[in-house]
């Protein structure tokens, strides 16, 4: 044993890290009451050290954001229409991709998304401002040129419905249904009427896009479109096309415990499409019980969806369409969520510093924050197993181990220096390493990132502790 250390006791040291919706808590604890040369900081003994990445958009230095290349999607097509007002461009595509989306699952989604990005607004928050309805009247009066300029089109009625649904949800304020004004609701329901007008003016004009279907489905689990009833709306797409995924998708949200179902209910119907969609080699279906399983995990830590059978979801979309680099970021964003660090940190590898939109994040400062600190927390783990390898007497797998959780440290500095990382550095230096000035070091870059009081308190600490140790050292 190292006898510098001999006086110090190691204890519990928590990392709390936020990792986009997820949060995620990483104890590196101890199960022997003494260490004898590992450095104790005062704050080891307080139950946490927070890292967290709060929702601020403006959290990760710009900097930090310019390594990407962008992939456009269906966002580029918002120049095409309020910009250009290229409505035969627009025609032309969705048209071509509805032809072939029966047996194109990249194509049929596309047009999902192409629709839901269109109509959207420039601020797509649920909250209303003066700017959403100057947007509100620009983008309808954009719409009503195109349907006079094709009037016999239903795809600008189903773009302004999804407008409408989206102004509709604006006047919501994203509050819970008893914080919503009278108000609020009668314009909520007004928009929501509206919407449902120009999805049926569509229907009538070409009842073989699904996604009007869907969409009216949408809409029936939520207001009053009597005599029709969701299921109605849902077998009507089914007869257009068996396997389009969000019909499916907005089917089994009528199915959550809030709507009348069940969980069981949004279980059997999950499996169900699953198995439709490999007896018809339609992997993308499986983005069904994906969905149920995010659902289920907000209020069942039991995870009735284990996550090999989420896995083999996975396996089966790559395997079909290995250079699917969307579904990397819904398999990235659930293996954090389900703390399998290993399986997001490869999808990580494979995306690299590519971004797209309409993934599980919501913005590339989220996405960004979250691939920083899944490095910390596989790094967290392996500090955790380097400690568990020092009670046991294995010196060289507790280093080896070590050196693990440095390289991830590093590579989560890399994309973003951060106090969290410099403080896990600290103790990897000094607990493991043994290198106290270069512990002391980290410390002091931590210092000078502006630290929260707590972590200050930490860091200063754990400098005071690591000099008195080299001081014991000169004695």
């Amino acid at each position: 044993m190292n006898s510098l250390n001999n006086r110090f006791q190691f204890q519990t040291l928590n990392y709390c890290l936020a990792l986009g919706v997820a949060t995620i808590l990483v104890s590196c604890h101890s199960t022997s009451p003494t260490l004898t040369n590992f450095i104790e900081s005062p704050a080891f003994s307080k139950p946490s050290v927070a890292a967290s990445t709060p929702q601020d958009p403006e959290l990760v230095p710009e900097q930090y954001l310019q390594r990407y290349q962008h992939i456009a999607d269906a966002d580029a097509w918002r120049h095409e229409l309020y910009e250009q007002k290229n409505f035969a461009k627009i025609e032309t595509r969705v048209n071509e991709y509805l032809r072939a989306e029966k047996q194109d699952e990249h194509k049929s989604n596309f047009v999902t998304r192409l629709y839901g990005t269109l109509g959207t607004f420039p601020n797509p928050k649920n909250e209303y401002t003066p700017q959403d309805k100057q947007d509100y009247l620009a983008q309808i009066a954009i719409l009503q040129e195109w349907m006079d300029a094709y009037p016999q089109s239903h795809i600008p009625y189903v773009i302004r419905g999804k407008l409408k649904v989206n102004y509709a949800w604006k006047f919501r304020t994203g509050q819970v249904a008893r914080k919503v004004t009278e108000e609020g609701w009668q314009l909520f329901h007004y928009y929501l009427q509206e919407a449902a007008g120009d999805f049926s003016t569509a229907s009538q004009l070409n009842p073989n896009d699904p996604n009007i279907w869907d969409e009216l489905l949408h809409l029936a689990a939520r207001t009053n479109l009597d005599p029709y009833t969701p299921e109605y709306f849902f077998e009507q797409g089914l007869s257009v096309n068996p396997y389009h995924s969000a019909l499916h998708t907005t089917y089994l949200q009528t199915l959550y415990p809030q709507w009348g179902g069940s969980q069981k209910e949004m279980l059997a119907f999950a499996r169900a499409v699953r198995k439709k969609g490999k007896a018809a080699q339609k992997p993308m279906l499986g983005n069904v019980l994906l969905l149920a399983a995010r659902e289920i995990d907000r209020d069942d830590a039991v995870h009735p969806i284990a996550w090999p059978e989420i896995q083999t979801v996975y396996q089966d979309i790559f395997s079909q369409y290995p250079d699917a680099l969307r579904m990397r970021y819904y398999y990235a964003h659930d293996a954090v969520g389900r703390r399998k660090f290993d399986e997001a940190i490869q999808q990580f590898e494979i995306i690299g510093d590519r971004w797209t939109t309409n993934t599980l994040w919501d913005d590339l400062n989220e996405f960004h924050r979250s691939r920083t600190f899944v490095y910390l927390a596989k790094a967290a783990q392996l500090y955790d197993q380097a400690a568990q390898q020092h009670y046991q007497g294995n010196e060289i797998k507790e280093r080896e181990l070590g050196a693990a959780s440095e390289e991830m440290v590093l590579k989560s500095q890399e994309l973003w220096p951060h106090i969290q990382g410099y403080l896990l550095l600290c103790v990897i230096y000094g607990n493991i390493y043994k290198d106290i000035p270069q512990a002391i070091n980290f410390a002091h870059q931590a210092l000078e990132l502006n630290p929260t009081p707590a972590t200050r308190e930490y860091a200063e600490g754990f400098i005071k502790k690591a000099r008195d140790v080299l001081a014991s050292q000169r004695q």
